[in-house]
């Protein structure tokens, strides 16, 4: 008779081993990729929200200083010019928004090829939110004249800030006076019409939200103080 020894089984995979260890491989790979996508995804989102909102709060802060450097010029309104701020309810597309036309105390934005000590630091500055025919959506315009003159709404540069706005709404504090219960706030406001009181307003809030790229709204408002010395001018 023939002695059969048994030989030792080689070290290895069987075939049925290795589609079994390819498949959990490739479970987990898609697992993995999944969630990166999902973590990167919610990164991408994240980080366009922050943007979004830091944009917008740029916009606010810009908006809010012009406001708070409003100045009532007296000797002006002497000459018979409008001075101080004008700020009415204008409606686009059946959306109110303030327009603005003010004298603001502060250095020229848009002027940037004025020599150095050449600025006289009193400019005219207006908002208004206006539709871009060209890229059919409503944008926010600043326009910055250089030199003062009777006409508070023409001339000089205009910019436009933002596209996609949804919101521009800027409200003032009415403070109390002789007959009145307590302060009040109003969304208009005219410097050359006010009989009592200051001419600035103590307060104003603003109030600004744009539509992003994606369809979503982003917002944002600042309340501030204005400057003894701007009211009592």
């Amino acid at each position: 008779m023939w002695n059969r020894t048994r030989r030792p089984r080689q070290p290895g995979f069987t075939l049925l081993e290795l589609l079994v260890a390819l498949s959990l491989l490739s479970l987990i790979v898609t697992l993995l990729y999944s969630g990166f996508a999902q973590v990167s995804g919610n990164a991408g989102r994240v980080t366009k929200e922050l943007e979004a909102r830091q944009e917008l709060r740029v916009l606010l802060k810009l908006v809010a200083d012009d406001l708070q450097a409003a100045q009532y010029l007296r000797e002006w309104v002497q000459r018979k010019h409008p001075s101080g701020l004008i700020a009415t309810r204008r409606f686009e597309e059946a959306k109110p928004f303030t327009w603005i036309r003010m004298h603001v105390g502060s250095t020229a934005k848009f002027y940037r090829n004025v020599a150095p000590g050449a600025d006289p630091g009193l400019h005219e500055v207006s908002y208004r939110v206006e539709r871009d025919l060209e890229r059919d959506m409503l944008v926010l315009r600043r326009r910055e004249d250089f030199y003062l003159d009777n006409d508070m709404e023409e001339g000089g540069i205009t910019v436009d800030l933002a596209d996609g706005i949804e919101t521009f709404t800027v409200e003032f504090l009415v403070p109390r006076t002789a007959g009145t219960v307590d302060e009040r706030w109003e969304e208009e406001w005219d410097s050359n019409e006010q009989t009592e009181g200051p001419r600035l307003p103590p307060a104003m809030r603003v109030f600004i939200s744009r539509m992003a790229t994606d369809g979503s709204v982003y917002a944002e408002q600042m309340e501030f103080n204005l400057l003894q010395s701007r009211m009592d001018q």
